[in-house]
């Protein structure tokens, strides 16, 4: 048995898979976000009390505490924890989608030898979401916490660290950081440069080294004191979801939704050419290249609307696929940007934000519930669109995750983007992949190829063709919207601080 930590956007949660991808039991805790204008954090003190709960909570249960062989972790990538001299986390953590360092991802764009670094590395981008403008806003307008700091790490990291006392990283976790993946080594003469000193960033191990035991006391109150379980370096959440969707085939794009959407392929060689605002990463302990990318949003949208209009309804989700589905095809005439949060890839626009547009006074819930889960699905075209350019059509898409929980979104997906869209059984992919990588860790499987009996699928679903002129039509206006609204958000920004200071908000779920 395989004993996977998952630390999402919303949720702590311990889950236990066999050797034969089964899933054996489910713990989990909500996770609180505090969000003040463009600061989005968490509190890396909840993390880890909620890790140690979940953990506690899955060992109790001896069959599972007796056969337990292996325990990894995944977290979300780009989530900036600073620590101290004894491990514990100065302050709150940056997550992925606070756009706080926005001019320090300006200025390095302008940086010559950051421009060179990344016209070789293809997956080193001057964005906000990444960690190298983070830790220039950091140095730039919280010196004491820049100072005071032993290490920068990402979530991964930080939460390996403190169950096992070990700092350590892998090489995708480490490339937000600007570690090349070519050279084995972060660049030295950058971050020189940029006065980023060197060791302060995380060692970089392959995936699916073991990074040691459990510490004594964290194995001593999860009743493993007498079991030398080892924890096995893994990846972010992204990258094992594509893994526990498609393990190892080829040709099919794996949809996983959870609070984002990630939009990712497997491939046996790099795509030539520019990455059209994608990623590509490769593994070398599977030969494998991951290509793709991630939104903001995603299952995020669908918490929003629940939290907006449905939020003391205990049968939520299925009113909100009940009201979008009386509002019909193009939500008579009501069309929304989803962009709560600015968009990552493949727009790459911080400031951009949500927008109802067209909004008439017969409007009303069903049709913004419509409008929103009709976004998703145009959102996801972006990144498909980006894909194809690299790898060539996508005949299928594979969705997993909590959004694909809602049969609608996933007609919807494919309906606009006019491919099948194929449900699996098992929701929990990014655990799941993280299982899958620690059984070819441990020998269970002697290749990801050998996983794909793990994979099953609940349900495909056929594109409407006779929706499709009509939703091509939607798509079209979905992006003149975004191309029209893009101007206005950056006026919008500038606009804010003149009309009154953003109240700090605390959010069960992002």
């Amino acid at each position: 048995m395989i004993l996977v930590l998952n630390l999402g956007l919303k949720s702590m949660r311990a889950i236990v898979f066999d050797d034969r991808g089964r899933r054996l039991l489910t713990a989990a805790r909500p996770v609180h976000t505090f969000l003040e204008g463009d600061r989005i954090e968490q509190d890396p003190a909840e993390w880890r009390r909620l890790t140690l709960e979940v953990l506690a909570e899955a060992t109790a249960n001896p069959a599972i505490r007796n056969a337990l062989k292996a325990i990894t972790i995944t977290t979300s990538a780009c989530n900036l924890v600073c620590t101290a001299q004894d491990g514990s986390a100065l302050g709150r953590a940056m997550l992925v989608s606070d756009t706080r360092a926005a001019t320090e991802a300006t200025d390095l764009a302008t940086n010559p030898l950051f421009l060179s670094h990344a016209a070789t590395s293809g997956n080193l981008r001057a964005e906000p979401s990444m960690t190298l403008p983070r830790l220039l806003w950091l140095r730039n307008h919280d010196p004491a916490r820049w100072n005071h700091s032993r290490f920068f790490l990402s979530s991964n990291a930080w939460l390996i660290a403190q169950l096992t006392g070990i700092t350590i990283t892998d090489p995708l976790n480490a490339e937000k950081s600007g570690f090349q993946t070519s050279s084995n080594s972060y660049p030295a003469e950058l971050l020189d440069n940029l006065g980023i000193p060197a060791e302060k960033l995380a060692p970089v191990a392959p995936i699916l080294s073991t990074v040691g035991p459990l510490l004594p006391d964290i194995a001593a109150a999860a009743g493993l004191a007498n079991r030398n379980i080892p924890v096995i370096l893994t990846t972010y959440d992204a990258i094992c979801g594509v893994f526990g969707t498609a393990a190892g085939q080829h040709g099919i794009a794996c949809d996983v939704s959870g609070t984002v959407t990630s939009l990712r392929t497997i491939s046996t060689s790099p795509p030539t050419g520019p990455l059209q605002g994608l990623f590509s990463q490769h593994i070398p302990s599977t030969g494998l290249h991951i290509v793709g990318g991630s939104n903001n949003l995603g299952g995020g949208l669908i918490e929003w609307v629940r939290q907006c209009f449905y939020e003391s309804n205990p049968d939520a989700y299925d009113a909100i696929e009940s009201d979008a589905a009386t509002a019909g095809p193009g939500a008579d005439g009501l069309v929304f940007l989803p962009y709560l949060l600015g968009e990552r890839a493949p727009l790459w626009d911080p400031t951009a934000r949500g927008v109802f547009f067209g909004i008439e006074r017969r409007h009303g819930r069903p049709e913004m519930v419509r409008a929103v889960m009709e976004s998703a699905a145009c959102a996801m075209a972006w990144l498909r669109d980006a894909l194809e350019s690299l790898t060539g059509p996508i005949r299928s898409i594979r969705a997993t995750g909590g959004l694909a929980r809602l049969r609608l979104v996933s007609q919807l997906k494919a309906d606009i983007l006019g491919v099948p869209v194929e449900i699996t059984d098992e929701f929990e992919s990014t655990a799941l992949g993280a299982s899958l990588l620690c059984q070819l860790a441990t020998g269970s499987l002697s290749s990801l190829d050998d996983a794909s009996h793990c994979i099953s699928i609940r349900e495909t679903l056929e594109p409407n063709r006779s929706l499709a002129p009509f939703y091509r039509e939607l798509l079209a206006f979905h992006r003149d919207l975004y191309s029209a609204c893009r101007p206005l958000f950056s006026r919008r920004a500038s606009l804010l601080p003149l009309l009154h200071a953003s109240q700090p908000v605390t959010v069960g779920n992002l």
